[in-house]
């Protein structure tokens, strides 16, 4: 009885969520990247902790967000994490599309795209080899890598494989099973933390308390990967500029900011944009209170993820920076 209770359970569950609910985001096996987005696809990120589902998510079928690329055309690829890819925003909304839009009014003309290459999970090694890979691929006049310490994932993933079959089925036709998973894991997880101590808690490090520690070891860690980021962009003759968004004057993003900067020297090539306070008017609230305003005014509040007007700032930002580098 419990068991056809169960398996009644799952299924009304199933008929429910697939008729309310585009089904999560699908990924797919790469063994050097470890997942990409699966390529033609129309879904959602579940966030707030797995409570709240995000605006539709178009990928493309080059496994970016947004419509297909016309890459015929005059290209500015943005590659990144999450943060560039946009999750609990409108396709439209995202800082790429936006720099879009500004670059072609500009222009008077619709002969320049911004391809949105970010995957949520990524680090920086994956931002290099998924820079290399387009510029095997494609032609493109500019690449903007968005830099941050929040970035997690520190190097090449290691001892992947393909997910069983059964993995691959419920990623397929399921989206309640799939949302319950991830759910539960999620909760495990606040429960598993509930229970220590809280002076032998594990720091969380959020999107602005990415401290200058945190910074350094991003750095001995990632030098590599941006050299290489740099290597490929001199080889293909492509513009290069790392992108920092730092709103609350973060010592682990001022300090990333810097050594890239003298990187980019050393190499010759390469400049850095950060993005600090002024644009998101933060330079006159306390240095104190800037997080918190930050959140409140510019991210999802149930989730760390910009806004759309944080989106607005990073693309008019981004726009007077290359106005500013042309006149040079």
């Amino acid at each position: 009885m419990v068991v056809v209770t169960a398996i009644l359970a799952l299924a009304m569950g199933e008929v429910y969520m697939q008729a309310t609910f585009l089904p999560s985001i699908f990924y797919q096996f790469d063994s050097e990247l470890e997942f990409t987005y699966v390529p033609d696809q129309k879904s959602i990120v579940w966030q707030g902790n797995y409570s709240v589902p995000s605006p539709p998510i178009r990928i493309n079928s080059d496994s970016n967000r947004g419509s297909e690329t016309d890459w015929s055309k005059k290209m500015v690829v943005a590659l990144g994490s999450s943060e560039v890819m946009g999750p609990g925003i409108e396709d439209e909304q995202t800082w790429s599309a936006n720099l879009e839009q500004i670059l072609r009014e500009n222009a008077g003309n619709d002969a320049i795209e911004v391809v949105n290459a970010g995957t949520g999970g990524y680090g920086p090694y994956h931002h290099s080899v998924a820079f290399e890979r387009i510029l095997e691929n494609h032609d493109i006049d500019s690449a903007i890598i968005r830099a941050s310490v929040g970035d997690r994932n520190f190097g090449p993933p290691k001892h992947i494989s393909r997910k069983g079959s059964l993995h691959k089925f419920l990623r397929d036709h399921t989206v309640f099973i799939r949302y319950l998973i991830n759910k539960t894991n999620a909760q495990v997880r606040l429960i598993k933390r509930a229970f220590v101590p809280f002076p032998f808690r594990k720091k969380v490090n959020s999107a602005h308390t990415r401290t200058l520690k945190l910074a350094e070891n991003m750095w001995s860690e990632n030098e590599s990967y941006w050299m290489r980021a740099i290597e490929a962009a001199i080889h293909s003759e492509v513009k290069l500029v790392f992108l920092i968004v730092n709103p609350t004057n973060s010592d682990g993003e001022s300090y990333l900011a810097r050594r890239l900067s003298e990187l980019c020297k050393t190499l010759r090539y390469g400049v850095v944009l950060e993005i600090g306070p002024q644009p998101f008017g933060l330079e006159d609230v306390p240095p104190s209170d800037r997080k918190k305003v930050f959140e409140r005014n510019l991210t999802l509040r149930y989730d760390p993820h910009g806004n759309p007007k944080q989106h607005e700032v990073i693309a008019e930002s981004i726009r007077d920076f290359l106005v500013e580098q042309q006149a040079h």
